[in-house]
């Protein structure tokens, strides 16, 4: 099993390397707040684009609420009202625009205008298969139900881990991962502290409940009697908690995961991990239909209770609508599989856009690929441990993911941490390190390597959004890959070099 990993710093970086390390950060940051300020006092749950500069900043810092950005068509910074005018209100329309809300898809919520009761969308996902004529006699067409000793590198790689990989409690022997055999809200509060800081989600609201703290969730959460509202936290992140050392990835993940291996070991302490969460969800929690962000691949392993997913493949025809239904009006009233029944284009591989139910019970494991959407439902209280990570063989994919995320503007707060600084270091590390690659992982490096080249282009010229190319610029790591248009030819020359060797493989 891989050891608890907690990073340090291995060497003293010069004063002009942490200035350049700043300039990275900065990016990923509200420019209003303090520059050392403490982030519990600037909340970063709300953010506002400048419609004129595209910049980013947390509604408090800007002096507005919640409430007062609902009532503005556009939003103008200080810095942008001389040369755009004041903030325009919306007009007075009795058709109202419902916003997709990040929080809920990220992290459990439901987007629903029902004030209390059930999502009238949990009926459909529970009675999708049958209502849909779907026969999963035979798994296999729709999902690989393996035996943890199945699950190696050799079989991700021969597969192209291209559908969900479903593992039940009795057949884990050789998945070669550490869970807690047993995990309680009660256990979780005092592993990680009762007084800490804690993100619950208002279900049927979509808001983000502030104020909580661990010890009230454990309260709420094991007094079903009082529950006058379905709440639930799907954002508690533990790698750097108590809670670390008793969990240990699925081998296979720790082997595929590239942004562990390419991260420079000097930094490790600025990277924001995504690695292990906690999920405690109540009855009748409801997910709506989701992309995971930057495609990131998924495991889930249901520690207490049961998890209902609907998946569809990532297929362009799924992924086109998907767009296009995100960025509907009523998005959360209409049920995502009718409206690709409603768009299907007939006689086009109708099959294969098709998606399908699955159960997790307690114990059973769950490997989701990249770009596949779904929605979960919670029929009982539970908990779960899971996590997300990038490879090289779902690049194509991961990268499509990250264009549909700016197609249907999802706020920073909600992407992958640090992803494009994250590619630099992916490319870097492949170029130093002569890894044995499947033809999917060398066609991942070539789809790696036209999007670093599309990043250049973007710096030098071909981007109309200033903002947009300072933050590309800020988040090329220069001090370890030195002058990016010489490594992007190195990088486009080693790609390209792949070809050959791609052509002497099987897999």
């Amino acid at each position: 099993m891989m050891p608890s990993v907690k990073h340090r710093l291995e060497e003293v970086v010069p004063k002009k390397e942490e200035q350049e390390q700043e300039v990275i950060e900065s990016s990923q940051l509200c420019p209003r707040c303090p520059k050392y300020s403490d982030d519990s006092k600037y909340p970063k749950d709300n953010w506002v684009e400048c419609d004129h500069c595209k910049q980013w900043y947390h509604d408090e810092c800007v002096g507005t609420s919640p409430q007062e950005l609902e009532q503005l068509a556009k939003f103008h910074c200080a810095n942008c009202i001389n040369l755009a005018g004041e903030s325009v209100k919306k007009r007075i329309s009795s058709r109202k625009k419902t916003k997709i809300d990040y929080v809920a898809l990220n992290e459990g919520g439901s987007n629903t205008s029902v004030v209390k009761g059930l999502h009238p969308h949990i009926s459909r996902l529970v009675n999708y298969n049958h209502d849909n004529g779907i026969d999963l006699t035979d798994g296999h067409s729709y999902f690989y139900q393996l035996c943890g000793k199945e699950v190696t590198l050799e079989f991700m790689r021969r597969s192209g881990f291209d559908k969900p990989i479903y593992i039940p409690k009795q057949s884990l022997e050789g998945i070669e991962m550490k869970m807690p055999s047993e995990l309680t809200v009660s256990q979780v509060a005092e592993i990680i502290g009762e007084t800490k800081p804690i993100e619950v989600m208002d279900v049927l609201t979509q808001d983000s409940l502030k104020g909580w703290s661990v010890k009230e969730w454990r309260d709420y959460f094991n007094n079903s009697d009082d529950r006058d509202r379905i709440h639930n936290v799907i954002s508690l992140e533990v790698s750097e908690s108590p809670l670390d050392d008793q969990i240990t990835r699925p081998r296979v993940v720790e082997q595929l995961d590239i942004i562990d291996k390419a991260w420079p070991v000097d930094i490790l302490d600025k990277r924001t991990s995504v690695s292990k969460y906690c999920l405690m969800g109540v009855k009748n929690s409801y997910t709506d239909f989701h992309l995971d962000f930057a495609g990131t691949q998924v495991y889930y392993n249901v520690i207490k209770g049961q998890k209902k997913f609907l998946l569809f493949p990532p297929t362009k025809s799924n992924l086109r609508n998907y767009v296009k239904w995100s960025l509907l009006d009523n998005q959360n009233t209409v049920f995502f599989p009718d409206y690709l029944r409603d768009h299907a284009r007939t006689g086009r591989n109708k099959e294969n856009n098709q998606g399908f139910t699955i159960t997790l019970n307690e114990g059973d494991l769950m490997l989701i690929p990249s770009g596949w959407i779904h929605a979960v439902f919670t029929p009982e209280d539970t908990v779960v441990i899971g996590g997300n990570f990038l490879t090289i063989m779902n690049m194509e994919t991961q990268l499509e993911v990250v264009h549909i995320e700016k197609l249907t503007k999802v706020p920073m707060k909600f992407s992958f941490p640090k992803f494009q600084q994250s590619m630099w270091f992916v490319a870097k590390y492949l170029m130093d390190n002569d890894e044995e690659l499947s033809k999917k992982e060398i066609s991942g490096c070539q789809h790696l390597a036209r999007y670093l080249s599309s990043l250049l282009d973007l710096t030098n010229g071909c981007c109309f959004d200033i903002n947009e190319k300072k933050r590309i610029k800020a988040n090329i790591p220069k001090k370890y890959i030195g002058d990016p248009q010489i490594f992007v030819k190195n990088f486009n020359e080693f790609a390209k070099g792949l070809n050959d060797k791609s052509d002497k493989r099987d897999c």
